[in-house]
């Protein structure tokens, strides 16, 4: 006979919750730990590379390649030229996720992820430096290695990583690696970006380099825990 008083039945917040603790307890082995902690502080670190220059790239690159201040017509210019490196960088990031495959058998994770990185970092510093329109193509070329690395390689890692039935929850923890850097790094240029004259933002260039190559070496000092699973590439 059922008590008046019966305990009522789960809400759909709590269906969520209980499983949480069943799912993450369990899932956050040692191990996995080992992954999951590098690869998400590395997955911030090159996120916050990129917001770096998706957000200052244009006046960057208009104001210290183009000479565009005050120019329609250099801005025009300017604005056209960016596109076709966005675009550029966008395609070849895809596309060498097809190649990565042999990078990863031949090199490893751990250094293909780092050096890939590195090129990306390398990519975006080289834009707070440079004056001339020949530079913007290799400086998005090796902006598109690195992007590829981070479209690909890390997921591929958590994959791998992942307890079985449990990717899926783990997923969805891990893409905080990419919401947080861009709140942080939103907010930071907010304040920061007000008080940087134009001829500074440049500095912002070389910080988003900074990051990720941050993320590069962080790879090789705590990625020794990385690792894919060949039949998936």
């Amino acid at each position: 006979m059922q008590p008046f008083f019966a305990p009522p039945k789960p809400t759909f917040i709590r269906q969520i919750a209980s499983p949480s603790r069943a799912v993450y307890q369990p899932a956050m082995t040692r191990p996995l730990s080992r992954t999951l902690v590098p690869l998400f502080a590395v997955q911030f670190l090159s996120w916050a590379g990129m917001f770096c220059m998706w957000i200052y790239a244009v006046p960057v690159i208009a104001g210290d390649v183009f000479r565009a201040d005050g120019n329609a017509a250099r801005m025009g210019t300017a604005m056209a030229a960016i596109g076709g490196c966005y675009a550029l960088y966008a395609i070849l990031g895809a596309s060498l996720a097809f190649v990565m495959p042999r990078a990863l058998a031949k090199m490893g994770v751990r250094v293909t992820y780092a050096a890939a990185l590195m090129v990306g970092a390398c990519g975006i510093g080289a834009l707070g430096v440079i004056d001339q329109t020949i530079w913007l193509i290799p400086a998005f070329v090796a902006v598109g290695i690195g992007w590829a690395a981070i479209g690909n390689i890390p997921y591929s890692v958590l994959s791998a990583a992942a307890p079985q039935g449990k990717g899926a929850h783990l997923m969805r923890v891990f893409g905080f690696s990419t919401v947080a850097p861009q709140a942080i790094c939103t907010l930071l240029l907010a304040f920061i970006g007000p008080r940087l004259s134009p001829g500074d933002t440049h500095y912002v260039m070389l910080a988003g380099g900074a990051l990720m190559a941050g993320a590069a070496l962080l790879v090789l000092i705590a990625g020794g825990h990385f690792t894919v699973h060949e039949d998936e590439w």
